[in-house]
């Protein structure tokens, strides 16, 4: 059957608004601790206060703002009970500012600072939002690590790239963990082991562990954990490096021999 005209233009316009379907936002609780006395004595209900909200515990890159009113009605102001600890200090005279914001949040958790007339922080100045997020993890896999052997000397040379990733958020950490066979080479010159490192984009990571060797023409199991910290959002490579150490050469240093299925992964983590 022929579609009618009348059908036509019922798909047109049904098109029409799923072009303009805006994006969902979400709606967060915002808490932010703040010193009562320094509040108490400047802050006036019409002094604006803006609500500024980040995706790194650093608050360095924002992802939205919001000015309010202090009087607004959607904002309130309680006062926690904290208690004294016999023989300790008192405790400092705190307001917790209470509201909510609506926007399209990241997908880890966002941290907020208020900033507005007799508006102090308590604590950290970048207060992290309870319950957003959630704290959520991407992960990548690599291929085959059987790719290709090295010649090794004493300083790191790069066995191979395995793949890349791709970083999304400027707040969250890369962890890269490698379990797989591998053979050590035959040592010469003063070798007395084979040490493996993982890097991205050539460089070592922020913290972890390097995987060794220690008997010539040996194969053995490796568990490499790292840290990079502080990489900028956008596509990333992985690669692993090995040396002979503590001096000398390795000749025929290889990942999985026989490709039994050694792998990379790498965990994106808030």
């Amino acid at each position: 059957m022929k579609p009618t005209n009348s059908f036509l233009e019922m798909l047109k316009v049904l098109g029409t608004c799923l072009l303009f379907i805006p994006v969902a936002n979400a709606e967060i609780a915002a808490d932010y601790l703040i010193d009562r006395p320094s509040f108490n004595g400047t802050t006036r209900s019409t002094d604006n206060l803006t609500f500024n909200v980040y995706d790194d515990d650093a608050c360095t890159h924002l992802v939205f703002t919001q000015a309010k009113a202090a009087g607004d009605s959607s904002i309130s102001y309680e006062k926690p009970t904290a208690q004294k600890v016999k023989g300790g200090t008192a405790p400092a005279k705190a307001i917790l500012i209470h509201t909510s914001l609506t926007f399209t949040t990241p997908p880890g958790p966002v941290f907020l600072q208020v900033s507005g007339p007799g508006i102090l922080a308590l604590g950290d100045a970048c207060q992290v939002q309870v319950g957003t997020g959630p704290y959520r993890s991407r992960y990548h896999t690599s291929g085959s690590l059987n790719t290709t052997s090295l010649n090794a000397t004493s300083s790191y040379s790069q066995i191979d790239e395995f793949g890349t990733f791709n970083k999304e958020s400027v707040g969250s950490r890369i962890e890269v963990i490698m379990d797989s066979r591998a053979r050590s080479g035959t040592f010469g010159g003063g070798a007395s082991g084979v040490q493996f490192q993982i890097r991205i984009d050539g460089n070592p990571p922020t913290q972890g562990n390097v995987g060794a060797i220690t008997t010539s023409d040996t194969t053995d199991f490796l568990s490499i954990f790292s840290v990079f910290e502080g990489l900028a959002p956008g596509s990333h490579t992985v690669s692993v490096w090995a040396k002979a150490a503590p001096a000398g050469t390795s000749t025929g240093v290889l990942l999985d021999p026989g490709g039994w299925g050694g792998r990379i992964i790498v965990k994106e983590t808030y």
